[in-house]
Formats: structure tokens, sequence, C-alpha cells
């Protein structure tokens, strides 16, 4: 014996669930891509707090040697300015290398959104077989 088939959807019926499954689809594109635009923006927080951080040693490293340089004009060469120098000098090099780390860091940060890329892809394939 064979089964009885299902009834059969009206048009209206049909067009109802295609237009259901399409917002379903949507959606959960939307949700797809708003998960991978947070681990874009979670791996580059990190990288942009670290360049911060070195902007600001810069900064305090600058102004350092500027006041070594006004300690050594007044001073040529005491003891003081030797110290502010290589404070300076120090702080410097420790903010280009971690402004340098930080860069870096959000250069390698990938945009491309494989997932949303690849659910779009299957979703316009589905909406193809549909068509035809």
């Amino acid at each position: 014996m064979s089964e009885p088939l299902p009834p059969r959807r009206s048009f209206r019926e049909t067009v109802a669930a295609i237009s259901a499954d399409l917002m379903l689809l949507f959606a959960q594109l939307a949700a797809i891509a708003k998960a991978e635009i947070g681990v874009a923006v979670a791996a580059a927080r990190s990288g942009v707090v670290l360049a911060s951080a070195g902007a600001a040693l810069l900064i305090f490293g600058a102004l350092t040697l500027v006041a070594a340089l006004v300690l050594a004009a007044i001073a040529l060469g005491l003891p003081p300015w030797a110290a502010a120098l290589l404070v300076g000098v120090l702080l410097t090099l420790g903010g280009g290398v971690a402004v340098s780390v930080g860069l870096e860091s959000v250069r390698r940060v990938r945009l491309q959104f494989a997932e949303t890329r690849g659910a779009v892809t299957d979703g316009v394939e589905w909406l193809k077989t549909i068509r035809r």
C-alpha cells in the first residue's frame, strides 16, 4: 500500500511559507554577521589598546627628552641631565616597541566574514532551486 499524499498547499500558503523561510534566513545571516563582527572588533580592540599605551609612552618619552635637553643645557654634563636622558630614551624606545606591536596586531585582524559569505551563497543557491 502507498501512503496518502499530504494535502497540497494553496498558492497563498506557499508564498507565505517561502516568505517566512526568507525572513528566517536573513535573520540567521544577520546573526552570523554580527557574531563575526564581534570577533573582529575584539581582536582589533586589544591591538588598539596596546598602540594607545605605546603612544602615551612615546609622549612621556618625548617630554622627558625635552626635560633632559633643558637640564643638559643648564647643567652642562651634570648627573641630573644624564639620568633624565636615560629615562627619556628608555621610555621612548618602550613606547615605540609597544606602538609597533599594537599596530601589527591590528593589521593581522581579518575582516573577510567567511561564515556570512558562505551562508549568503548557500541562501542564493537555495533561492535558485526554488525558482526552477
